[in-house]
């Protein structure tokens, strides 16, 4: 079957009312989608991680080099890798710490949290009970509603990462215009928060396998001074040049083993020290600003998506009737 350009065209003319209202129609029908769409609010602020460890960092680095215990020689700036951050909000466990925290709701003049501002738009003071208990247990009963209530969660606070400026864009998008910003900075509190936590667990894992190797170069020293002032006071009145060689490797050795002796514990005080004063931080380039604007829905969009979309369908209508029909006739001419 042929097909002729200038009968299609002429097809599609003859109809132009039928093209017209059937876009019309998909038009009002885009206006009503749009009003349904709930009305949300976005803030975002810029960051930028400080660490206050780059002391800490060489001398762990020194310690792990003396210790061989493969650490070290790392970029402690970032104790995880900001790839990572995205997937950190993902987790339930944010989601579920995100829940207990409090924030004022424009909507409804309270301070809160969002659990129970959530139970209240619900109507259901049943969700996420187990949120009550003290001591908080990795294995959840979750109902549907509970389920579909955190897949809408992830998606209020999203993390973008500059590597090559090292900034972290932290965006927050909810119904409510001044809970917005305050959501974003409690993701910034609550990166430090676990990064710091990440890095005191690293830290002490790292000074009790110091302080257990220390153990081993603490006996090594003083067998090298055992062994060192034995062989002196066996050969106090020889002086021949072997007997001399002899003590002067024991010698060497028991040097070795006192700088290795000496570096341990004198850095593993410090690093004590240094430890308690260490903390993770952001700086902030941006404040967190309470929207005046809704960022969603765009009204305009979603209106001229649904009169584009009505406009093909009527077109497809069309061709498809106009085909259907030669089609026929071709079939009652066979």
């Amino acid at each position: 079957m042929e097909i002729n350009l200038i009968k299609i065209l002429k097809s599609i003319y003859r109809n132009k009312i039928f093209i017209v209202v059937f876009t019309l129609v998909f038009a009002i029908l885009g206006i009503f989608v749009s009003f349904l769409i709930p009305i949300k609010y976005s803030s975002a602020i810029r960051i930028f991680p400080v660490n206050s460890q780059a002391r800490v960092t060489n001398q762990i680095s020194q310690l792990s080099g003396l210790a061989s215990l493969g650490i070290g020689a790392t970029d402690n700036s970032n104790p995880i890798s900001p790839s990572l951050y995205k997937e950190l909000i993902k987790s339930d466990y944010f989601i579920f710490r995100f829940l207990n925290e409090k924030f004022f709701f424009d909507s409804n003049s309270k301070k809160q949290t969002l659990l129970e501002y959530i139970r209240e738009r619900e109507d259901n003071n049943d969700l996420f009970t187990f949120l009550n208990q003290q001591e908080f247990v990795d294995l959840v009963p979750l109902s549907e509603q509970e389920w579909l209530l955190i897949e809408d969660l992830k998606g209020i606070n999203q993390v973008d990462y500059n590597p090559k400026e090292n900034i972290i864009t932290i965006k927050s998008q909810f119904e409510d215009k001044s809970a917005t910003p305050q959501m974003a900075l409690f993701t910034k509190m609550y990166f430090e928060e676990y990064l710091r936590d990440f890095q005191e667990r690293k830290n002490e894992a790292l000074k009790t396998r110091l302080l257990n190797r220390f153990e081993d170069v603490n006996i090594q020293f003083f067998n090298s001074f055992q062994e060192l002032a034995n062989y002196r006071d066996r050969n106090r009145n020889i002086g021949v040049e072997s007997q001399r060689l002899d003590e002067l490797l024991l010698e060497n050795q028991f040097n070795i083993q006192r700088e290795i002796f000496l570096s341990f514990s004198n850095q593993i005080e410090q690093l004590s020290v240094e430890n308690e004063r260490s903390f993770v931080f952001f700086t902030s380039l941006d404040p967190a600003r309470v929207p005046i604007y809704k960022s969603s829905p765009r009204k305009i969009y979603v209106i001229f998506g649904f009169t584009l979309l009505g406009f093909f369908l009527s077109l497809m209508y069309l061709l498809f009737k106009y085909y259907y029909i030669q089609l026929k006739q071709n079939w009652d001419n066979v």
